[in-house]
């Protein structure tokens, strides 16, 4: 039988990766697959390496993990999936003369369209979303908008405080955030708990003159530039939409576009940001 201490590295590494994968976070999964040299790495050392860079276990050597830490952080912001690597940089942390390939897999979460605001337009948006292959999350603080007979297709339906529910959700890189709130009440306020995330796209319903105050009160309050230019207000493509079912559609546009690169004008503003 195998030692506690063999064991419980890999038990770790095991809840890690079911963690993440609850949260539909992306995570890199390194494994030593070869060692020629006189390093002391063992084939079949594990790495685990989440979005947010963190990582749990050891390839046997700190130098070689801090390498691999990087190439699984590049490959999960470039979208690769498995492949392989052959370090040899990693000899200046191990013994010099090894070189050691690695096998890195990349494990995606769904992509997540996290609708805050369960009103007409959020119901058409649902429904697009899972249209085209994305989980839907519906966020609102009314109980007879938020409920599932309304979104009988989401995922789930949260029916709570929306600003309280932003700051604790887990948005990652594979969430694309929709604000469309009732009036602006709480538009502004949940806009600040989801700016510094790792979200893949921001899009929030509002006038051209809302956007510009709104954007503009972020940036006077030190928010950085780059994380202003990831929002989309007014959100949704320049289709000229007027109706829910129609503002909904610009919108899963505009998400699809981003996802997949595309080069589709959108009609958000932006402004220029002087941070100090």
């Amino acid at each position: 039988m195998s030692s506690p201490r063999q064991v419980t590295p890999m038990l770790d590494i095991a809840k890690s990766a079911l963690d993440a994968l609850d949260r539909n976070q992306t995570l890199a999964m390194a494994t030593v697959i070869d060692v020629r040299g006189p390093a002391k790495i063992k084939p079949g050392a594990k790495l685990l390496v989440r979005e947010d860079g963190t990582a749990v276990g050891s390839l046997g050597n700190a130098g070689l993990d801090a390498a691999v830490i990087a190439e699984s952080e590049r490959s999960i912001v470039e979208g690769l999936e498995a492949h392989v690597v052959t370090n040899r940089a990693c000899a200046q942390g191990t013994v010099p003369g090894t070189e050691i390939d690695i096998f890195v897999e990349v494990v995606y979460g769904a992509p997540t369209a996290l609708i805050v605001g369960a009103g007409h337009i959020g119901q058409h948006l649902s429904r697009m979303a899972k249209l085209v292959g994305f989980k839907a999350i519906v966020v609102d603080d009314r109980p007879d908008f938020a409920n599932q007979e309304r979104f009988p297709e989401a995922d789930e339906v949260i029916a709570a405080d929306m600003i309280e529910t932003l700051g604790a959700f887990p948005v990652g890189m594979n969430t694309y955030v929709v604000l469309v709130i009732r009036g602006h009440k709480y538009d502004e306020d949940a806009l600040r708990q989801v700016i510094n995330s790792r979200a893949a796209y921001i899009g929030m319903i509002g006038s051209r003159a809302r956007a510009k105050e709104i954007l503009g009160n972020l940036a006077n309050a030190g928010v950085p530039a780059q994380k202003i230019d990831k929002v989309y207000m007014p959100v949704g493509l320049r289709i000229g939409a007027q109706t829910p079912e129609e503002i909904a559609l610009s919108i899963m546009a505009e998400i699809v576009n981003v996802r997949r690169g595309g080069d589709a004008q959108s009609s958000r503003v932006r402004i220029e940001v002087r941070n100090a």
